[in-house]
């Protein structure tokens, strides 16, 4: 349930952006629809580590965040990129849970097969204990 949670807020975190939202509007995604408007961003894997001890239940949650472009160049895809990192740069607030740590890993801008679209990917770390 931790990572579902994790997904509402990062979702709650970028839609209430206004940095994000004046680039996607609210086109904010986990599972893309098939005529999507371009840009946009998917809330995408992640991987849930146990970093419990004998005092608290905790974990490490390794998040992914994409970003698609069809504008000529990459300029748009780093632009929504930087913005995305820095609208999660911020404390996220999970219901039974304290957010103790939530990092920039890496981004990076891959060209999509299609030819057309620049695919823009950011990597978060979270560490997460539960109340």
């Amino acid at each position: 349930m931790t990572a579902a949670l994790l997904q509402k807020a990062i979702y709650d975190a970028l839609i209430a952006d206004g940095t994000v939202s004046g680039l996607v509007s609210s086109r904010i995604y986990d599972r893309v629809p098939p005529s999507v408007v371009f840009p946009f961003v998917r809330i995408g894997e992640d991987q849930l580590v146990d970093d419990s001890t004998s005092c608290f239940s905790a974990f490490e949650i390794f998040s992914t965040v994409h970003v698609f472009s069809r504008a000529v160049g990459r300029i748009e895809a780093k632009a929504l990129l930087a913005a995305c990192r820095d609208a999660l740069a911020v404390s996220l607030t999970i219901a039974g849970h304290t957010v103790k740590a939530g990092d920039f890993v890496a981004s990076r801008v891959l060209d999509d097969p299609d030819g057309l679209t620049a695919h823009g990917v950011l990597d978060l770390r979270y560490l997460i204990e539960l109340d």
